[in-house]
Order: C-alpha cells, then structure tokens, then sequence
C-alpha cells in the first residue's frame, strides 16, 4: 500500500461485538512527513498542474509559430557565458544544435529548483534538424537528430537554476530524446530514455492522471507529457515536452 502524509497505520485485533467476532484497531501509527527532507509526490504534483496547467490546454497548432523574439546576449550572465553548455538563443528558446535549427519539438524546465522570474525563452529548449537541410529538400522529411541533456549542458542549467548546486541531480548526459521520423509530421513518435543511474518517470497530461510505461529502456512521450528528474521537497525539476508541428 502506499504512504501519504497524513496516513494511518492500525494494527488489529479480533473482538466479539454482539456476539460476532469482528476486527478492530487496538494500535495506530500516523504517517508524517513534518520536519522531514522529504515531500510527498502528490504535493508535488499538485505544484506541477498549478505550473503547467496553462501550457497543456494549448494545442500544437496554437504553437505556430514560435512566440517571442530571440533573447539579447546581453541578458546572458558573464559567469554563465564562460561555462560550457550553454546553448544559442534562437527564436522561442535555447538551441545546443546552433541556430539553424528548425524545432519539432520544445522541452521546458519547471519546478522548484528553478528560478523564480526568470524569462520562459530561457527554460525552453528547442530542438530539431537543421534548417537550411530542410530548405534544402522541400517535401521530404529531414530526420531528426537525438538530443541528449545532462549537466554537460552547464551554462544553461545555472542560467535557470535558482542554485547551481543543483547539477548534482544530472549527470553529464541525463536522458536522451529520439525522434522516430515519419512522412508526415503528425505521425512522428518521440521518446526519452534515461542515461543515468538516477529515476527518471513520465507522467501523461492532467487530464489523464497517468504514468507513462517504460519499454526496452525507452518510454513514449506525447505532447503535454512531463519527465519528472527530481521530486525532493525544494528542489523538485521536471521538463514539460511539447511536440510542435
């Protein structure tokens, strides 16, 4: 059975009540979590839905095209720009393929080991094939490299990170998103897999109260789907994936 805050522990005891012989808690435990380093997944997740909510309810056509201009370097932090790994500021987000990029899909940071009122292009990662190859071929579907994120990628992660003590919960290369390529845009399949030793789970969109399952190492993720990386109590992360057609 599972635990939440909160929850009680009764051992039994057999009693007869009215001549009948029924079980009755003679013992109980209550499950806290107060003063402790950890949180309950179902606190957490509850701060997720509060934090996606908004983003979920748009669909990938709303998507088109990207929002926003591309962020100045200026905005960059000196510290971080000397860090490896930061990516290029390209339209709508962060690039770590250069800025001939052209997105299929979009991996934006959330939770509370982010920090606070920062600008969203900055925890957007976009990624995708390179554009001019895709100029290069009008009408014929230009495969899609792998993306693979880690702590490798250490400009960007203190860039958004509200402590850059954090990169402890990634290792160098963390997951990997492959992009199964098919004619048509709407019929491609994208999967993340974990290339580290730590958990990694994806959980389905709100609306379907979900766990998505691993299989051969890999899971399936749809538009809306979020990888959780961590849910501690402070300093909880996860990427909200976004297929764009």
């Amino acid at each position: 059975a599972k635990l939440h805050h909160g929850s009680k522990i009764g051992l039994l005891g057999r009693v007869i009540v009215d001549g009948k012989e029924e079980a009755t808690p003679f013992l109980e435990f209550y499950f806290s979590l107060d003063q402790s380093g950890l949180t309950d997944a179902d606190v957490v997740y509850e701060s997720f839905l509060s934090f996606c909510a908004p983003i979920l309810k748009r669909t990938p056509d709303e998507m088109a095209p990207f929002e926003g201009e591309a962020a100045s370097p200026h905005d960059r932090l000196d510290s971080d720009m000397a860090l490896e790994g930061f990516g290029v500021d390209v339209p709508g987000g962060i690039s770590f393929v250069g800025d001939d990029v052209e997105p299929v899909f979009i991996l934006e940071v959330g939770g509370t080991a982010v920090r606070a009122g920062g600008k969203r292009e900055k925890l957007q990662v976009a990624h995708g094939p390179r554009k001019s190859a895709c100029a290069a071929a009008p009408g014929c579907e230009v495969p899609c490299p792998p993306l693979v994120l880690g702590s490798a990628q250490a400009g960007f992660w203190c860039q958004i990170l509200a402590d850059k003590s954090n990169l402890t919960f990634l290792e160098p290369e963390h997951l990997m998103i492959e992009v199964d390529d098919a004619a048509e845009a709407a019929e491609r399949r994208f999967f993340v897999r974990n290339l580290s030793t730590l958990p990694l789970r994806v959980q389905g969109p709100p609306e379907e109260e979900s766990i998505r399952q691993e299989e051969d190492g890999k899971w399936q993720i749809h538009h809306g789907d979020t990888i959780l990386l961590n849910l501690t109590k402070g300093t909880s992360m996860w990427m909200n994936f976004r297929a764009y057609k």
